[in-house]
């Protein structure tokens, strides 16, 4: 039992940190704070698959809005819009 709980509460706690402090460096506090909205999305997946919960079309409409929005505020909207830049030859 102590075992478990130094597994999970140790390791499995100091692995994930590891990977969210290298998410800030690399994308920034905003986006990656991001990563605590899919949490619902990830727990209504696994209550279906392994405790059989009833998925409701509601909650299917909330976990696609979830996974938008988060999409949404991701996109780089001016990199839509920029004009590919032509390479210019040199003249002879």
């Amino acid at each position: 039992m102590l075992g478990a709980i130094l597994a999970l509460g140790l390791v499995n706690t100091f692995v994930a940190y590891l990977i969210f402090y290298s998410l800030v460096s690399a994308l920034g506090a905003a986006r990656t704070s991001m990563v605590t909205y899919v949490i619902p999305v990830v727990g209504l997946v696994l209550g279906a698959i392994f405790l059989a919960e009833q998925l409701d079309v509601r909650l299917l409409i909330g976990a696609a809005m979830i996974l938008g929005s988060i999409g949404i505020v991701n996109l780089n909207v001016a990199s839509l819009f920029k004009q590919p830049v032509r390479a210019v030859r040199p003249a002879r």
